[in-house]
């Protein structure tokens, strides 16, 4: 499948041609995976980034998906360059993982190429690309995952690319990726149970935006368990509610000075990836206005 992006002229919108593959998703068998990605599932071709904390489970969430499409009769592969196959395969013996493709690999043409004949493909991580045999500079990284999406789409692969999150909460690397890519995806921890974690979509160019809750354990993370509102997690009663008082709270932060990640951190003792995510929510809602980037970013009531 090939989704132009080439430019063109006028055209009354319903004569223009929707791909057969927007409406064949892959489902993965997984209803909270399946909600994340539009409720319709992955759309063929579709570029996705997730991003975390270390420690926060995103190579396991995308082994148990990988998994779990192999289940429905899809092709689905990991490649890594971080990890040895060795390692991976000896996690994916913890996960009751046998299917997957795996490979480790850091140059973006052989990566390019894995996408034959496969469904599904994930990286880790996206710093890692090497393009003949070095590492890549932001202009580099730009052009290489305008590369990996065009690529993407003309194979008619589905791809997600880990990234890491700097110790301020933002992306590593160059701020172009999330927005060249179809959907951004972030893992949070629970800061009441650390078995519980929060998956959420930030951005989804094919559909809805969505947030689960599951725990996550040795086996892996537990999608047929609910996440029930009780014991160290009874002060939350839901995650609903708990974002609510969040937002409301940096909303009450007075100026100056201005509001800044850490300042976040600290008035609402959560870690630099909750609250970029906090920030970016209420800059969508037109509450903040962003102005620098990445340490230097600050944040302004709009007083609107």
């Amino acid at each position: 499948m090939v989704i132009n992006h080439n430019k063109t002229g006028l055209q009354r919108v319903a004569d223009v041609e929707v791909p057969d593959a927007f409406f064949h998703r892959m489902h993965t068998g997984i209803k909270q995976i399946d909600e994340l990605y539009g409720g319709e599932g992955i759309l063929p071709g579709s570029i996705a980034t997730v991003a975390a904390a270390p420690g926060s489970g995103k190579t396991t969430l995308y082994l148990q998906v990988c998994q779990a499409l192999c289940n429905q009769g899809y092709s689905a592969a990991y490649i890594t360059g971080e990890e040895s196959t060795e390692m991976i395969a000896y996690t994916c013996r913890r996960l009751n993982i046998t299917d997957v493709l795996v490979a480790c690999e850091t140059e973006l043409e052989n990566i390019v190429e894995f996408m034959d004949g496969v469904d599904f493909i994930v990286y880790d991580s996206f710093p890692c690309l090497t393009v003949d045999g070095k590492r890549m500079n932001r202009t580099g990284q730009e052009q290489a995952i305008s590369n990996i999406v065009r690529a993407a789409k003309t194979a008619g692969t589905a791809m997600s690319i880990v990234l890491h999150v700097t110790k301020s909460g933002g992306y590593k690397g160059s701020t172009t990726i999330p927005h060249a890519v179809d959907m951004n995806m972030s893992i949070e921890v629970d800061s009441e149970d650390p078995s519980v974690r929060y998956i959420s979509t930030e951005k989804n160019r094919y559909g809805s935006l969505a947030e689960v809750s599951t725990y996550f354990g040795y086996k892996g993370f537990d999608f047929d368990k609910k996440v029930e509102s009780s014991g160290k997690m009874a002060k939350a009663t839901s995650k609903g509610d708990k974002k609510a008082k969040e937002l409301q709270a940096i909303k009450s932060l007075k100026e100056p000075p201005g509001i800044t990640v850490s300042r976040v951190c600290k008035a609402l003792k959560v870690d630099a990836t909750r609250a970029n995510y906090l920030l970016r929510s209420l800059v969508q809602e037109g509450a903040l206005e962003k102005f620098g980037r990445g340490q230097d970013a600050v944040w302004k009531h709009t007083h609107v």
